[in-house]
């Protein structure tokens, strides 16, 4: 018979030789004393709060992300102003900070609220960002953006260039 053992807080029994080969799961952690703070969101400002849950969830290690608004929009369902006024509210309670780079805008996640590290970890700065696009927001590339150019030139001696029509 295997060797079990109950996990200390679930209960659960699993393989101990099982787990250390495992590793850690995936996980973030909230504070207890953040934990009606957090509470408190999900009564006063549920879109917000929804926002705030896919930070969490969308989040790197480093308690990061960068997203745009349109983004966000498009995965809740929530109107534009709605999110800018939610995102607004998240930054003014100390939910999130917003760092910029150029147009982008990049939210930190309060550590002292949720952390993914362990917890030696959370007091130490290493940045990068999980970064979540959507399809409908980029640019159209090279090929798609430029008309093509044949290399012969027309009878007048101007090159010929298709239409939008020639690439249907």
């Amino acid at each position: 018979m295997k060797s079990q053992s109950a996990q200390y807080r679930s209960g659960h029994y699993a393989d101990p030789k099982a787990a250390k080969k495992e590793g850690n799961p995936p996980f973030f952690q909230f504070t207890k004393h953040a934990f009606p703070v957090v509470r408190q969101l999900l009564e006063k400002n549920s879109a917000a709060a929804r926002i705030f849950f896919f930070f969490v969830d969308t989040m790197n290690k480093e308690n990061a992300l960068v997203v745009s608004q349109q983004a966000i929009t498009d995965v809740l369902g929530i109107g534009r102003t709605t999110v800018w006024k939610s995102v607004k509210y998240l930054e003014d309670n100390k939910f999130i900070k917003i760092v910029k780079s150029g147009h982008a805008n990049i939210y930190v996640l309060n550590a002292d609220i949720v952390w993914q590290k362990s917890l030696e970890g959370k007091k130490f700065a290493k940045f990068s960002a999980q970064v979540f696009v959507m399809e409908n927001e980029q640019v159209p590339t090279y090929n798609e953006s430029l008309p093509h150019i044949s290399a012969r030139p027309s009878k007048n001696n101007k090159m010929n260039t298709a239409r939008d029509s020639d690439f249907v």
